[in-house]
């Protein structure tokens, strides 16, 4: 066995579990005296990040945004530090699965009611601490997470939800470069009108994050999903939400208008907070009887149990500072969360290059088309070729078997072809006598005096006789 990896002297690395946008997250053991031992994860920034300025910045307003949340919905995070030049951050290990993975899990098969509404309950609670969050002085901290999807909620294999990744979260108290006005960040599928055009943020854009993720745990099946940024950007500001009763008939009244008031675009007529959120699904909840251990007993249903191992360490030549590429299931958002500065230019830029991609292929396809035509024709027309008229009269009979055949009109009435005389001392048949030949457009032919045989036509000579081609063949 390789000795194991031993980051920042107190954590053994087992083996990486994903990669972000911006860092990747690592099983890990808290190693102390008297062989303690504690699993946990570390979140380490990407080696291509370390030099981004943002991208730190986000980082450690993560960290001190978490030393400040204790809730039992919330990820623990319980270190950060400094190691080898880039920052990390030690938080507790739930043995489980993110919603992201439960939803694809589920293949298109609608959940129990009250499993939906027991997750997402328990994700406005969550939201609602961290929004009622307030400093060391007693001021609102005026918390946004802006992140709310599927891939950052974690069901434990006892059925605890817990909201994870605040790495995009916004103070205001704290406006910054990173989260004024005209900066988009989060995942575009997830995000509120507000949030899309550049606007400012509360409370009330995870609400609606928050109503995303109702209605397609409900209807199993995306919200707002399109083939470019320009689609679902659409659909975010313009397209008519359909209740979830119109895709199963035994939702509730009560949760379509859950729903309804949670997506409404207009912020006013939105719920003002999780809180009253949580409050609305708290009956649908109680009535359906589902709580923690039901949620578990129906997750481990859609697929069995997978704990990652964390007694074999990895070698310490398979660390490496580059991203953990990992094939993360294809249901919801991209893995990375989508920065657009100002709103909508990657998605234009993305969707002119899709459609001038589409236009060059297009006229490729017109080009070999159109020259294939071209070489059928041109080949079409060499075989078939004008008729020659020399050659058709050479290759017909002589003499008394040509006065029987009909010959086809290969030239105009006005033109006629000379017979050649006939050869000297040509054998004479007596009593031979002439046989009429109907007019033809190419002219009566003369016959043979009686007695006589005619001469039979010259032949002409092929161009290999003539000289003017050289059978190969002969040599």
């Amino acid at each position: 066995m390789s000795d194991p990896v031993i980051y920042n002297e107190r954590y053994e690395l087992v083996r990486p579990l994903r990669s972000g946008g911006m860092a990747s997250v690592w099983l890990a053991k808290l190693r102390g005296s008297a062989r303690f031992a504690r699993t946990c994860v570390i979140k380490r920034v990407l080696a291509a990040k370390q030099h981004d300025a943002d991208a730190v910045e986000l980082f450690i307003r993560e960290a001190q945004l978490c030393a400040l949340l204790n809730h039992r919905n919330i990820i623990q995070v319980f270190d950060f530090g400094e190691c080898a030049g880039e920052y990390f951050l030690a938080m507790e290990f739930i043995e489980g699965r993110d919603l992201h993975r439960v939803l694809r899990a589920m293949r298109g098969e609608l959940p129990p009611i009250g499993a939906a509404a027991f997750v997402i309950r328990e994700v406005c609670r969550a939201l609602a601490y961290a929004h009622a969050m307030r400093d060391e002085s007693g001021a609102p901290l005026g918390l946004v997470h802006r992140d709310v999807s599927p891939s950052n909620v974690l069901i434990g294999e006892d059925g605890s939800v817990k909201l994870l990744d605040f790495g995009i979260a916004k103070a205001l108290m704290h406006t910054t470069s990173l989260t004024q006005a005209g900066t988009i960040r989060g995942k575009l599928s997830y995000m509120s009108p507000e949030q899309v055009i550049g606007d400012l943020v509360d409370a009330r854009t995870d609400v609606f994050a928050a109503g995303i993720m109702l209605h397609e745990l409900l209807c199993s099946r995306r919200l707002f999903h399109g083939e470019d940024e320009d689609v679902v950007v659409d659909k975010l500001l313009r397209s008519s939400i359909a209740p979830p009763s119109a895709f199963r008939g035994d939702v509730a009244p009560a949760l379509d208008e859950i729903c309804r008031r949670a997506l409404q675009r207009d912020v006013d007529q939105r719920f003002q907070g999780a809180d009253e959120m949580a409050a609305a699904l708290d009956p649908i909840v109680r009535d359906s009887g589902w709580d923690a251990a039901r949620l578990a007993d129906w997750v481990r249903t859609l697929e069995p149990a997978s704990a990652p191992s964390v007694e074999e360490p990895i070698p310490a030549a398979t660390i490496e500072d580059s991203p953990v590429t990992t094939h993360l299931p294809t249901w919801s958002e991209p893995a990375a969360p989508t920065t657009m500065h100002p709103p909508r230019t990657q998605a234009a830029a993305a969707g002119r290059s899709r459609r001038s991609f589409v236009l060059v292929g297009l006229g490729l396809l017109i080009v070999v088309v159109t020259a294939g035509v071209t070489a059928l024709a041109r080949r079409s027309d060499r075989r078939m070729g004008p008729p020659n008229v020399e050659s058709a009269v050479a290759a017909s009979p002589s003499g008394d078997d040509a006065r029987s055949v009909t010959r086809p009109a290969l030239e105009p009435a006005s033109a006629r072809i000379e017979r050649p005389a006939p050869r000297p001392g040509a054998a004479r048949l007596p009593h031979r006598t002439e046989t009429h030949v109907p007019a033809h457009p190419i002219g009566k032919r003369k016959s043979a005096p009686a007695g006589e045989v005619a001469a039979p036509a010259a032949r002409p000579k092929s161009a290999v006789e003539s000289g003017a081609v050289v059978d190969p063949f002969s040599r």
